[in-house]
């Protein structure tokens, strides 16, 4: 077990023992005891991938991450919920929605981690003790929880999450080890069900028959800035599959104006995806107001958001000017053909390095963290 691994199931142990009593966390303190049996096992040191590698191609020289993949999502969840529970504030409860998005994430990580064992012909008989202790553990985790969450949102997660999981796998390959993936899926999957969902309320509040359909009845309070991050978040990615065939169809033209119409594509893309999509959900969550109004006036609430996106807006533009610098000379020297992502390491750390003085606005930390969450995943990309 790596050095990484171990620590994120050393924390994940204590967050799950320390928030539920053992009877509660019996079935998933299990799991955590398959995950480091098999790690520590050298007989099984390609214990997870063996079964599936004529299907999908990770990325190379990388260890598989499996332990990391299947604790890391679950146990910020699971944290979450602890911070609500300890909260002061009385008006702050753990919805039937967090625990039913805890158990999804857990489910998502241990059926994931069943099928690997499943398919490893390499060790039949340490496999199949192992696939029995999953399994049993599953049972468990479902039985304790089964009266506290919405079962059909769980259902709806877990097997969004497979479909993706396996779209990810086969369609970009050499690009993740099988725990960057489930990380990956896991947090786009319980993001996309959770704003869909709050999207469909709204819809409801316009067309009442609308929610009868869905099945959604509980409409948990949230603040305009969350929306507006789940918006950005979704948005984004909606943005990027919909690029996805542009960007296939660019890299099989050669002639000059097959490029161009894959240029105007895109373009195309960006703009459907905007007024189509963001632009109506952006004004759903506003309730009718113009949302170019509304972002302007919390960007001009005070002088020290000014400050701090003319702050972000200089790295930015520092940043772009250093990649073009460096492409242009990785161009004119052989021995360098990749921007080594090394080099971008600093451009998270700037964003998160607030010069303005007496900064103390909560509410705008979150579009801090959310425009390094952004970049950090760019820069680990970047190679």
């Amino acid at each position: 077990m790596s050095g990484e691994a171990a620590v994120v199931t050393g924390a994940s142990l204590c967050v799950f023992c320390s928030l539920f009593e053992l009877k509660q966390s019996a079935g998933y303190v299990l799991f955590h005891i398959v995950l480091f049996l098999v790690a520590c096992l050298p007989s099984m040191k390609s214990r997870w991938t063996v079964g599936i590698k004529k299907w999908f191609t990770f990325r190379p020289f990388a260890s598989d991450g499996m332990e990391t993949g299947s604790l890391l999502v679950p146990m910020v969840l699971a944290s979450q919920i602890a911070f609500i529970e300890r909260w002061p504030d009385k008006n702050l409860k753990v919805s039937v929605l967090n625990r039913s998005y805890l158990l999804a994430s857990q489910l998502m990580s241990m059926f994931t981690v069943s099928i690997m064992l499943f398919l490893n012909n390499e060790k039949l008989l340490v496999s199949s003790f192992f696939f029995f202790l999953v399994t049993t553990s599953i049972g468990a985790t479902i039985n304790v929880h089964f009266a506290d969450i919405d079962i059909i949102r769980v259902s709806i997660c877990v097997c969004l999450f497979f479909v993706a999981l396996f779209a990810i796998l086969r369609w970009i390959p050499k690009s993740f080890t099988v725990g960057e993936a489930m990380i990956i899926t896991e947090a786009i999957v319980l993001l996309s069900v959770d704003s869909f969902a709050d999207l469909a309320i709204k819809l409801s509040h316009i067309w009442p028959p609308f929610r009868n359909i869905i099945g959604i009845h509980e409409e948990l309070p949230k603040s305009t800035h969350l929306h507006w991050i789940q918006v950005l978040i979704t948005g984004s990615l909606t943005t990027g599959l919909l690029l996805l065939p542009v960007f296939y169809y660019l890299t099989l033209v050669r002639d000059y104006w097959e490029t161009i119409t894959g240029y105007v594509a895109f373009y195309a893309a960006i703009l459907f995806t905007f007024f189509a999509f963001l632009l109506p959900w952006t004004v759903l969550i506003l309730g009718g107001v113009d949302p170019f109004t509304w972002l302007w006036t919390y960007l001009t609430k005070d002088h020290i958001r000014l400050q701090l996106i003319s702050y972000w807006f200089c790295v930015v533009a520092v940043a772009v000017g250093f990649v073009a610098w460096k492409s242009r000379h990785a161009r004119t020297n052989a021995s360098s053909t990749v921007v080594r992502r090394s080099n971008f390491i600093l451009l998270p750390r700037l964003l998160l390095i607030t010069p303005v003085p007496g900064f103390v606005a909560i509410e705008f930390t979150k579009t801090l963290f959310s425009v390094f969450s952004s970049s950090r995943s760019t820069s680990d990309y970047t190679e």
